[in-house]
Formats: C-alpha cells, sequence, structure tokens
C-alpha cells in the first residue's frame, strides 16, 4: 500500500509540475537532506 500511495503521489507531482517539490517533501518527512537530482 505505501508503494501504491507513493507511485500515485509521483505521477500527480510529474503531471503538476511540481516534481521537485514532492522530493524535497519525501526527504524532508524523512528528516533527510534532498539528494542531488543529477
Amino acid at each position: 500500500r505505501h508503494y501504491q500511495r507513493l507511485m500515485a503521489g509521483l505521477r500527480e507531482a510529474i503531471q503538476q509540475g511540481t516534481l521537485s517539490d514532492f522530493v524535497d517533501g519525501f526527504y524532508a518527512r524523512r528528516g533527510l537532506p534532498t539528494p542531488p537530482l543529477n
């Protein structure tokens, strides 16, 4: 279930053009810095 929610969130963020914000939030909720995406 976690994976399904994660993937749904990723798809929505991609469609809305907010993937960077989604990734930042993902790591922030875990208390981790966002790694470089390159």
